[in-house]
C-alpha cells in the first residue's frame, strides 16, 4: 500500500462471514446481478438539487460504510478499509422534452443499464445515483448499491437522514453533522464472541439433519442456459381480513407473525419435498442489543441462518408454532455465527448451499416520520421499483403492511414464473388454514388446489383382441415380412401359419389354464411360440435362456407351469427342471407341420392371461404380474395412437423376452403390419455390427434403454447409423445428460419419445415426445389410462408436490399370479372409477406448474440397472445366508457414469467373496452386485437410521484378496484401458470384469477400444467369455502370453495414447 493511499485511510478492520460471502458470491458470478440492490424513486414537487446532493456527501462523510473499500480478497483474511474521503457518484439527466411514454420506457431500459454497471470493490463508495429531470416538479432517482456497505434495515435510516440533512439545508440551517456509531463498533463486537460455543450450539442444532431439503421442482443443471442467474420475481396482496386473522392466530398462540410465516414456509416445503424434516434460511436482523445504538447503525448486520423444523403430523398447528417460537429464541444469543462456518458442521452436504429457499421477513424501521417529512420539504417521495436477489433460487419476502404483502423472487434459470405463482396461491392456502384453525392437525392441512388426474380423453379402447388382429394381417398381406434374421425373412404368412400350428398343438394337450413357459433364444421360433401361445389362449411366461438352471427351477415349482416351449440348446436345462411336456420347437418342428395352419377353434375373452412377467421381490422370490389379453390389445393400440408410427415400420428388438422392455418393438411390429428385426443376443452389445445392420434394414423404430443406448453411441464411429430415421422410443430408465447431448447431434429429424410403465400395468402407461435440449417427462397417458399423484393418505398431490404414482384404466393388469396378498398391497379399489383399481407403482413423481408429469425415483429399494427392474432387498436377503455375514447393504453407485450395485458386508469371521457370489447366483446378473466391500459396521445417522450419504462416499475399490500386476507390457496397457473405463485401480490381470465393477455397458466401452488393437478378429462375446485382463492379452493376440507379438500390439496401443498405470 502506497504512502499516498495510507495517508487517506481512517480506519482498517475485517471483513464479517456476511460480507466474505456476498463478496464470494457476486464474484462466483461476475455477470449476474447478485446482491445488488437497487431503488426507482419518483419525488414530485420544487427539488433543489444542489442541496438534494449536499445532504447526501453529507451522509457519506458521516458513515464509514460509504467510504469502505476492500482488499485482500484473495487471502485467507480479507480486509475493509475505511477511507477519511469518498467522492459522491452522480449524474443528472434532463427528460422534460420528452413524452411520459417515453420517459417511462427509457426510465425501464436505465434501470438495467444500472444494474449491469459492476462495482468495483477497491473503489468506494459502491453505490451511485441518476437523478432524471422529467419536469419542473418531477424528478425521478436511480440508487444502486452493494449489499456489502448496507443492509435492508440501513436503506430507511438512510434516506431519513438525508431528507433531514436537505430540509436544515434548504430552510438555511447548517446540519448537524456529529459523527454516529459506526459499523466497525459491531466487528470488534464479532471479534469478542466465543466463536467455539456457538460451533457447538449449531452442530447440536443441526444434528438430526442428513439431507438438504430437495425441491424437485427447480431444473437440473444440465438445462440451465447461460451461466448466469437471471432473476424474477411475483407478488400476492393478502385480504386485510386474512392479514388480521393471521395476526390474531399468532397473537392467540404467543407467537409472533414471523414465526407464523416461518412454519407457513415449512408446512409448504415439507409438501413440496415430501419429508417431515425441513430445513430453510431466514434472515436475521443481526443487531445485537449488547451493541449500544445498535439499530441505528448504518451497515451490512444481516445475516441468514438455517432453520430446521421436524414436522409431526399428529402435532396441532399451535404446538408446532410455539416449538418453533421456543427454537428461535434459542438461536438468538448465537445468530452471529457466519452461514459459512455453520456450513462446515453438515460435511456430508458437500459445496452446495444448505438450502435453496430463505424466508425474508421484512420489519425493517418504516419512515414513521415520512409525512411530516414531506410536508417540511414540500416534497413527496414514491417508491417506483425495487431490485435486490440473493444467491439462493428462491426468496419468500413477506412486507407487514395492514394487508400483508407477500413476494417470492427466483431464479429464473431454475424456476418459472408459473411455478413461482403457483407457491404463492399454495403458501396462501396454507396461511389460511392456519389462520382459521390452529388447533388442527399437522396432517390435515393440505397446500394448493387438488390436481386432477392425468388423461387422455375422447380415445376408444379396440375390442377385437390380439387373434384376430394378426389372422387379418395373414389375410391382407401375407407376403409382407413379418421378421428378419441372420438376413433371412419370414413372411406373415408363415408366423401366423405357425403360430396357429403351435396354438392348435397345444389345446389338443389338454393343459386348461396352467401358463406355459417359453425358455428360448432370440429367434423367429421364439415369436412364433409366443403367438401361438397367444392364439390358444394360454399364458405364457417368458424365461431368459442365459438364466440359471436353479432360477428356471424355482420358476416352474412356483408357477406351476404345465409346459415349456424350448429349442435344442436349452432342452437339456428344460428337462431337468420340468417333467411333463416339453416342446423343443426346432427338434419338432416337422412334427408341428401336422397341426392344421388355420385359426384355433377357440374363444377367447379380453380377461383371460395373455403372459406373466416375473417381476423383482423382496425376499429372492419373484413375483408373477398377470397381463390379460385386453391388457395387451389395449396397449399396441394406444402406442400406435399415441406415437404414430406407419403400420409398415421396421422396428429392431434388442431384449430378452424375460422383461418387457422389448415388447413395445415386439408387438408394435407384429401386431401392425411392421418387420421386427431380430438381433441375436451376442451383437446387441456391439456397436459396429448394430450400425451396419441397421443401415442394410433402413430402420424405422428402435426402443431401447437409454444407458444402452448411450454406450453404443460412445462406442460407435457410425453413431448416425445405430439410430432410426422415424422413432426413437427411450425407457426403462431415466435419460441421462449425456444421451441428450449425443441426441443432439445425431438424431437429426428422428423423432425422440420418453416411455414409461411398470410390468403390472402392461408395457407401458404413457409416453411423450422431447427434444434434447428440454425436460424429459413421463408423457401423456397411453390410451384410457389414467395416471394420479396421490400422498401417503392417498389424498391428491398439489402442483409441484411429490407423490406416489397410481395407474387407473385398462392398461392394470390382473395381480400377482397365486399371490392375493401381495396383490392386495398395490392393486388398489379406484374410488373414482367403479370397478376399476388402482396400481401403487412406488415411483415418485411430481406434477410440474403445466401439468407434465416428472420421475423422481422409487420410494422403496428397488432401482433400475440398464432398465431392469431391481430391489435391493433380494440380494440382502441372500448375502445373510451366508455365515458370518452380520449386516448387508446392497447400494447403488456410479461407476463411469453407469449404475451398478455394491455390496456392504459387516463380516465376523473371513472375507468368502466366492461364497458371496455363489448363493447370489439365483438371480439375474443384473441384480447381483458387482463390487463387496468390507465394513467394520454399516455407518447409521444419529438417528440410527442407514446412513447413504456417507456410504456414497466410501472407499469401493477396498479388495481383500491378493491382486497379481501387470507383468509385461501388453497386460499392463489392457490393465489400463481397464482402469480407465472402471475408474478404479484395484484389481489384478486374473481379476473377473464384472466382479470388480464392470457391466454390459461398459463391455460396450471395452470392446471398442479392445477390437482397435487386436492381432485377431473380436466380437463382444469374446470378451464376455474371457473376462480378465490375462486372458484379453492372450485373445488379442490369437496367442499363449508367451508368444505374443508384443511389437505389432504395442504399435497398436502407442496409436491409441493410451494412459500409462500411474495416470490411472
Amino acid at each position: 500500500m502506497t504512502t499516498k493511499i495510507n495517508q487517506q485511510i481512517d480506519t482498517v478492520y475485517p471483513l464479517t462471514g456476511m460480507q466474505h460471502g456476498m463478496i464470494f458470491h457476486t464474484m462466483l458470478s461476475p455477470d449476474s446481478d447478485v446482491y445488488t440492490i437497487q431503488d426507482g424513486l419518483e419525488i414530485t414537487g420544487p427539488l433543489n438539487v444542489a442541496a438534494f446532493w449536499s445532504a447526501w456527501t453529507m451522509v457519506i462523510e458521516r458513515h464509514d460504510v460509504f467510504r469502505t473499500l476492500f482488499m485482500r480478497l484473495d487471502t485467507e483474511k480479507p480486509l475493509q478499509v475505511v477511507l477519511k474521503k469518498a467522492m459522491l457518484p452522480m449524474k443528472e439527466l434532463d427528460w422534460t422534452t420528452l413524452s411520459h411514454s417515453e420517459q417511462a420506457q427509457l426510465f425501464h431500459s436505465l434501470l438495467l443499464q444500472e444494474r449491469q454497471k459492476k462495482f468495483d470493490f477497491t473503489r468506494p463508495p459502491l453505490m451511485r445515483f441518476v437523478l432524471i429531470r422529467c419536469d419542473a416538479q418531477r424528478y425521478r432517482l436511480i440508487w444502486t448499491h452493494h449489499h456489502v456497505i448496507i443492509d435492508g434495515w440501513s436503506g430507511p435510516l438512510v434516506v431519513r437522514e438525508v431528507f433531514e440533512f436537505y430540509q436544515q439545508l434548504t430552510a438555511g440551517v447548517t446540519p448537524t453533522t456529529s459523527r454516529p456509531r459506526q459499523f466497525r463498533e459491531y466487528v470488534q463486537y464479532l471479534q469478542q464472541q466465543d466463536l467455539q460455543l456457538a460451533q457447538q450450539f449449531w452442530q447440536q442444532y443441526l444434528s438430526g439433519v442428513t439431507e438438504k431439503t430437495p425441491l424437485y421442482f427447480l431444473q437440473p443443471l444440465d438445462e440451465r442456459a447461460p451461466l448466469a442467474p437471471a432473476f424474477g420475481s411475483v407478488s400476492m396482496q393478502l385480504s386485510q381480513t386474512l392479514s388480521a386473522q393471521i395476526r390474531d392466530a399468532a397473537a392467540h398462540c404467543q407467537v409472533t407473525v414471523n414465526t407464523m410465516f416461518q412454519l407457513a414456509w415449512a408446512l409448504l416445503l415439507s409438501k413440496l419435498s415430501g419429508r417431515q424434516q425441513v430445513m430453510f434460511g431466514a434472515t436475521v436482523a443481526g443487531r445485537p442489543a449488547v451493541v449500544e445504538g445498535a439499530a441505528q447503525i448504518v451497515g451490512p448486520f444481516i445475516n441468514t441462518l438455517p432453520v430446521v423444523v421436524q414436522l409431526e403430523p399428529s402435532n396441532t398447528v399451535g404446538a408446532a408454532l410455539l416449538t418453533l417460537q421456543q427454537q428461535n429464541s434459542r438461536k438468538a444469543d448465537f445468530e452471529y455465527y457466519p452461514l459459512s462456518k455453520i456450513k462446515e458442521c453438515l460435511p456430508q452436504l458437500g459445496q452446495t448451499n444448505l438450502f435453496d429457499s430463505i424466508v425474508v421477513f421484512d420489519n425493517y424501521p418504516i419512515q414513521q416520520h415520512q409525512q411530516q417529512m414531506e410536508t417540511a420539504t414540500r416534497l413527496q417521495l414514491k417508491k417506483l421499483s425495487s431490485f435486490s436477489y440473493n444467491n439462493f433460487p428462491l426468496t419468500l419476502m413477506v412486507v407487514p403492511d395492514q394487508a400483508l404483502r407477500l413476494e417470492i423472487k427466483f431464479d429464473q434459470q431454475l424456476v418459472s414464473q408459473q411455478a413461482a405463482q403457483v407457491l404463492l396461491a399454495q403458501l396462501s392456502d396454507v396461511l389460511q388454514q392456519m389462520a382459521l384453525a390452529p388447533a388442527q392437525s399437522i396432517r390435515q392441512l393440505t397446500a394448493g388446489a387438488v390436481v386432477s388426474a392425468v388423461e387422455t380423453r375422447h380415445w376408444q379402447s379396440p375390442t377385437n383382441g390380439v387373434g384376430p388382429l394378426l389372422q387379418s394381417l395373414r389375410q391382407t398381406q401375407p407376403q409382407t415380412t413379418a421378421i428378419c434374421y441372420r438376413d433371412q425373412s419370414y413372411s406373415y404368412e408363415w408366423l401366423v401359419a405357425g403360430s396357429n400350428r403351435l396354438a392348435n398343438l397345444l389345446l389338443s394337450q389338454s393343459l386348461g389354464d396352467r401358463p406355459v413357459a417359453i425358455c428360448m433364444r432370440r429367434s423367429p421360433q421364439l415369436m412364433v411360440a409366443i403367438f401361438g401361445c397367444l392364439l390358444a389362449g394360454i399364458p405364457y411366461v417368458p424365461v431368459d435362456s442365459s438364466w440359471p438352471a436353479q432360477k428356471l427351477t424355482l420358476l416352474a415349482q412356483q408357477i406351476d407351469v404345465a409346459a415349456i416351449i424350448t429349442e435344442q440348446s436349452c432342452l437339456d436345462m428344460a428337462l431337468h427342471c420340468h417333467q411333463d411336456l416339453v416342446i423343443s420347437l426346432d427338434r419338432d418342428w416337422d412334427e408341428l407341420q401336422q397341426f392344421s395352419d388355420t385359426a384355433p377353434a377357440v374363444s377367447i375373452v379380453p380377461q383371460q392371461l395373455a403372459y406373466l412377467i416375473l417381476t423383482s421381490g423382496t425376499t429372492g422370490q419373484s413375483k408373477a404380474a398377470m397381463v390379460t389379453q385386453q391388457n395387451l390389445l389395449h396397449y399396441v393400440a394406444a402406442i400406435e395412437t399415441a406415437v404414430g408410427f406407419d403400420r409398415r415400420s421396421t422396428w429392431s428388438y434388442l431384449s430378452t423376452i424375460a422383461a418387457d422392455l422389448g415388447y413395445t418393438a415386439l408387438f408394435g411390429a407384429l401386431c401392425t403390419g411392421g418387420t421386427l428385426l431380430l438381433v441375436e443376443e451376442p451383437y446387441v452389445l456391439d456397436a459396429g455390427y448394430l450400425a451396419t445392420l441397421f443401415r442394410r434394414h433402413q430402420l424405422d423404430v428402435l426402443k431401447i434403454v437409454p444407458s444402452h443406448l448411450q454406450a453404443l453411441l460412445d462406442a460407435s464411429t457410425q453413431p448416425t447409423d445405430l439410430l432410426p430415421a422415424r422413432q426413437l422410443i427411450l425407457g426403462g430408465e431415466a435419460t441421462s445428460a449425456r444421451l441428450k447431448q449425443l441426441l443432439a447431434l445425431y438424431a437429426g429429424e428422428c423423432k425422440l419419445w420418453n416411455h414409461y410403465g411398470p410390468t403390472e400395468c402392461t408395457i407401458g402407461v404413457s409416453c411423450g415426445e422431447f427434444t434434447p435440449d428440454g425436460a424429459v417427462s413421463l408423457g401423456a397417458p397411453l390410451g384410457k389410462n389414467r395416471l394420479l399423484v396421490l400422498d401417503d393418505d392417498l389424498r391428491p398431490c398439489g402442483l409441484l408436490q411429490p407423490g406416489l404414482l397410481y395407474v387407473s384404466g385398462p392398461g392394470v393388469g390382473a395381480g400377482y399370479w397365486q399371490q392375493p396378498g401381495q396383490t392386495a398391497c398395490v392393486f388398489l379399489p379406484d374410488p373414482s372409477a367403479h370397478g376399476q383399481r388402482l396400481y401403487a407403482t412406488g415411483d415418485l413423481v411430481y406434477q410440474n406448474e403445466a401439468g407434465a408429469l416428472f420421475y423422481l425415483g422409487r420410494q422403496d429399494g428397488q432401482l433400475k440397472i440398464n432398465g431392469y427392474r431391481v430391489e435391493t432387498a433380494a440380494a440382502e436377503s441372500l448375502l445373510l445366508t451366508v455365515p458370518d455375514v452380520k449386516a448387508a447393504v446392497v447400494h447403488a453407485r456410479s461407476v463411469a457414469g453407469l449404475q451398478t450395485l455394491v455390496a456392504y458386508l459387516v463380516v465376523a469371521g473371513d472375507w468368502q467373496e466366492a461364497a458371496y457370489g455363489q448363493v447370489l447366483a439365483a438371480l439375474p446378473a443384473y441384480a447381483r452386485p458387482t463390487r463387496f466391500v468390507r465394513l467394520d459396521a454399516l455407518p447409521v445417522t444419529l438417528n440410527g437410521k442407514l446412513d447413504k450419504a456417507r456410504l456414497n462416499q466410501l472407499d469401493i475399490d477396498v479388495r481383500t484378496a491378493v491382486t497379481i500386476a501387470p507383468r509385461h507390457p501388453v497386460e499392463q496397457q489392457i490393465w489400463a484401458i481397464w482402469a480407465a473405463l472402471l475408474k478404479s485401480t484395484s484389481f489384478g490381470v486374473t481379476d473377473n470384469f464384472f466382479s470388480i465393477g464392470g457391466n454390459s455397458m461398459l463391455l460396450i466401452q471395452l470392446f471398442s477400444q479392445m477390437k482397435a488393437i487386436s492381432l485377431q478378429p473380436l466380437q463382444v462375446v469374446d470378451l464376455f467369455q474371457h473376462p480378465t485382463v490375462e486372458a484379453q492379452t492372450a485373445l488379442v493376440t490369437g496367442q499363449q502370453r508367451e508368444l505374443i507379438d508384443i511389437e505389432k500390439i504395442q504399435a497398436r496401443l502407442a496409436k491409441r495414447q493410451l494412459p500409462a498405470r500411474e495416470e490411472c
